[in-house]
């Protein structure tokens, strides 16, 4: 395939430019612009901090005590520790690791295929990656969770996995290694997700991997960390390994949540309806094109992409605990077949119309609408304020307000998920403002309180006599005067 080998240098500088403004703005623009979102984020961001507080490097801590429901090995925390102390502890920072790991995994996508394939099918496959909602938004590349970091790792491992059974050079399995690492220290057995395919593919093109003696020494070095792991959080915590690292697994047999029932295609559904729709349509015609792929290693490459990423949803899908974002991992795979697809049909066309120098402009004309919204979604991060937005409207506050709160000492009363307000509570310390998390049957008088919950103003209307000094869509300040009598 000839289209792009001959691309100039000012044509490929251009391109190099374009993605690195690209990167700016769909990982890093405005990405403390919107408030600490309940669920993981929070509670991520709230483990990090109080893991600081207490000098813990290993055992997560949330509202002074020993995190049971917080079982992950401590890598992403570590990474948050770092951002913090170089930027405070805010959104902005407790984000950064997961921006810079979404980032990282397009990069590492662009070098890889343009080192061993080339130029256009790498740019076309970040083009699609960064588009795609599903690697950049909530609970992923814009949000201070671990799936965007742990996709670093599997996509690394993946592709340098590759490049040693296509190269045959052992060092590979060095990268292997460390990516292996990435993905199972941030979020454990996740990252063993992929090993199925790779070593059905070990065994189709008949590499005997136990012969490396990298193998090995990575098999022992990886041990060995792990070991060390369990062995000191068991010390700290007896039953941890049984009762919260082992936990994990359990999740495929078992609902944890009542949210998390949902049926067999809910995330084919999600990638066809929202996550990656203007993209899914190319991957069954791009497996098509790969099987007759006269380049044997570039057809292995998106075989191997294809046949992980469906593994890896059909495991997801059998799985009885789901969760939208559990499906991260799958985009730079279903980003590179697609990719591969549209390059394959921009030759075709080209070539039959003797149009080779136009590949830029084509590409330019595919991607123009997706670069356009993906760009937008980093202007726009507004939750709408009905459902999961009505029950955050409290951080959101909090969060608008962070540099010009008014009041010194304020109360906070909220029946919805506590991780956002100790975020806040914590964050706002650093300016000398006071946030107390309180019981509404316990407020005392001139207490400042701050609700977003019906039921809650309900209440307070109707035990005290209040004030309301501040309305916030739908959050209510009230100063208490006093208890009414009944």
């Amino acid at each position: 395939m000839t289209i792009g080998s001959n691309i100039d240098k000012r044509t490929t500088y251009a391109l190099y430019l374009l993605l690195a403004v690209l990167f700016y703005f769909i990982f890093f623009h405005r990405l403390s612009s919107f408030h600490i979102r309940a669920w993981d984020e929070s509670v991520y961001a709230v483990n990090t901090y109080e893991m600081m507080e207490r000098n813990s490097l290993l055992t997560p801590y949330s509202n002074g005590q020993i995190d049971n429901f917080a079982g992950k090995p401590p890598l992403f925390y570590w990474f948050q520790m770092i951002s913090v102390n170089l930027f405070g502890f805010n959104e902005f920072s407790v984000r950064l690791p997961a921006a810079i790991s979404g980032a990282l995994t397009a990069l590492i996508c662009f070098a890889f295929i343009k080192k061993h394939f080339s130029l256009i099918l790498a740019v076309t496959t970040v083009l699609i990656l960064i588009t795609a909602k599903g690697f950049v938004t909530f609970h992923s590349a814009r949000t201070g969770d671990m799936d965007s970091t742990l996709t670093l790792g599997v996509t690394g491992l993946l592709f340098y996995f590759y490049n040693y059974v296509s190269s045959g050079n052992s060092r590979n399995l060095i990268l292997c290694l460390l990516f292996l690492m990435i993905a199972f220290f941030v979020k454990s057995f996740a990252a063993l997700f992929i090993l199925p395919v790779m070593a059905t593919f070990l065994f189709l093109k008949r590499k005997n991997i136990f012969k490396e003696s990298l193998f090995w020494l990575s098999l022992l070095v990886f041990g060995t960390a792990l070991g060390l792991f369990l062995y000191s959080r068991e010390k700290q915590l007896p039953g941890y390994i049984s009762d919260n690292f082992l936990r994990d697994i359990n999740r495929t047999s078992s609902i944890t949540n009542v949210d998390h029932d949902k049926p067999f295609d809910f995330y084919f559904n999600n990638l066809f309806l929202d996550r990656f729709p203007l993209f899914i349509v190319c991957v069954l015609p791009a497996l098509i094109f790969a099987l007759k792929e006269e380049n044997k290693k570039l057809k292995d490459f998106i075989l191997l992409n294809f046949f992980s990423a469906l593994f890896i949803l059909l495991l997801l899908s059998f799985s009885k605990s789901k969760c939208f974002w559990y499906d991260m991992p799958v985009f730079p795979m279903l980003s590179v077949v697609s990719a591969y697809f549209l390059w394959k049909l921009i030759t075709l066309v080209l070539d039959s119309l003797s149009l080779k120098n136009m590949v830029a402009l084509t590409l330019s004309c595919v991607f123009i609408f997706p670069v356009y919204f993906a760009c937008k979604r980093s202007f726009n991060n507004d939750i709408a304020n009905d459902g999961l937005g009505r029950a955050e409207v409290v951080a959101d506050y909090l969060h608008k307000n962070r540099d010009n709160l008014k009041y010194d000492k304020l109360s906070v009363v909220n029946e919805y998920f506590i991780g956002p307000l100790l975020f806040y509570k914590y964050s706002l310390k650093e300016k000398d403002k006071q946030i107390t998390i309180a019981s509404v049957d316990k407020l005392d008088k001139e207490t400042v309180l701050l609700t977003g919950n019906d039921s809650i103003k309900k209440y307070v209307q109707s035990h005290y006599e209040t004030e309301v000094l501040e309305n916030y869509k739908h959050a209510t300040i009230y100063k208490i005067k006093q208890p009414k009598i009944s």
